[in-house]
């Protein structure tokens, strides 16, 4: 009998999204449990044979302290029952309150943070609140992942992992055979930028647009793939939204599922968050060798070698995020297509699925190892 790993995300499209090519390698060694809210990715989880076990008390942005209670009980008695023998935690809620379920079940965890989200942003009770949380849970923890140095020194600084248990692995990967190189060859009429991603404050979505409008009309257009999040408190309003719809420099393509496709089209991809884990946009646009610009934040500057693949910015400075779109502008289509091909280069090197499984593995099967 194989034995059996537990993972669990705050959705089963994330789970989809961005773990599909470990979950797929771990499938090949263990009895994969896909542990998450219903949502309109788990009828493949079903139609793959994975065993799919939905969360009922799994609210993303509540504050009822009593549901996340509901919640780590509920996760405690799926670990008990389906008899797990490892779990991997991914998102905030399950990081917290699966590290309890665990140490409680008695079941090894790996907690990976893919990002520290609007808490960590902002000095307030929530942020006090958060930080309280993670050292009380990562205390039980049995090893704790990180996606760039930054947010590791962070947790470290402030005591809230111990050394000993901090690792970093570098995002989510992406499969470079996969998204092969873009076959786009020539600059597009009139340049385009792309953005991808919730339109919340904090992914620096205001300061992209209004760089935008920096722009004679006709120099080039922005293309924003993405809808808003209502339910994050960083999301930004309609309204806010309106007076961009009818300018000619902006197209909105709300939530995709195909873009892959969009971005083959964009002649550079932007993104200028605040903060970020590993951004996948970032990956995906490195893997199809498209030139990148993006904010010197933690996150963001791991995806980008300044003047080699790309161009970083100031955060929340949409004045310098324009003078490095004109900056890119003016570079000729040789110099971009070279800025892209040194961005496939890192993303072989050091995002390439195979490199993040292949760490992923080797500590699970430490952690098997006894049983």
């Amino acid at each position: 009998m194989r034995q059996k790993i537990g993972i669990v995300a705050n959705t089963s499209w994330n789970l989809y999204n961005f773990r599909l090519p470990l979950i797929q390698e771990l499938n090949q060694f263990y009895e994969v449990c896909i542990i998450a809210p219903e949502d309109e990715s788990t009828n493949y989880w079903k139609t793959e044979g994975y065993s799919f076990i939905a969360l009922h008390h799994l609210s993303r942005k509540g504050k009822n302290p009593w549901q996340d209670i509901l919640l780590s009980r509920e996760l405690f008695r799926i670990l008990k029952r389906n008899q797990i023998q490892l779990v991997l935690l991914y998102t905030i809620k399950p990081n917290i309150y699966g590290s309890i379920a665990a140490y409680l079940a008695q079941v090894p965890c790996i907690c990976t943070v893919t990002g520290l989200g609007y808490s960590f942003l902002n000095n307030n009770i929530v942020s006090r609140l958060a930080h309280f949380l993670y050292r009380a849970s990562f205390r039980l923890s049995d090893m704790v992942i990180f996606q760039n140095q930054d947010d590791k020194e962070l947790f470290l600084q402030k005591k809230l992992v111990q050394q000993s248990k901090a690792f970093i692995v570098r995002g989510s990967g992406i499969d470079c055979k996969r998204f092969v190189i873009s076959n786009k060859l020539t600059q597009s009429e009139p340049f385009i930028f792309l953005f991808v991603g919730r339109l919340l404050y904090d992914k620096g979505i205001i300061e992209f647009l209004e760089a935008i409008r920096l722009f004679e009309l006709g120099k080039c257009e922005a293309w924003i793939v993405g809808d808003i999040d209502r339910d994050n408190p960083s999301a930004i309003s309609e309204a806010s939204l309106h007076s961009y719809e009818n300018d000619s420099r902006f197209k909105f393509f709300g939530h995709c599922n195909d873009v892959e496709k969009i971005m083959r089209e964009a002649d550079v991809v932007v993104l200028p968050s605040y903060r970020e884990g590993l951004p996948r946009v970032m990956l995906e646009a490195l893997a199809l060798a498209k030139p990148v610009i993006a904010t010197d934040v933690p996150g963001c500057r791991d995806t980008v070698l300044d003047g080699i693949n790309g161009f970083l910015c100031q955060v929340k400075d949409s004045a310098d995020l324009h003078l490095k779109m004109k900056k890119m502008m003016a570079c000729t289509e040789e110099e971009r297509r070279l800025m892209g091909m040194q961005g496939r280069a890192l993303a072989e090197r050091e995002f390439d699925v195979p490199v993040i499984n292949s760490f992923y593995l080797s500590h699970i099967q430490q952690f098997l190892a006894d049983f």
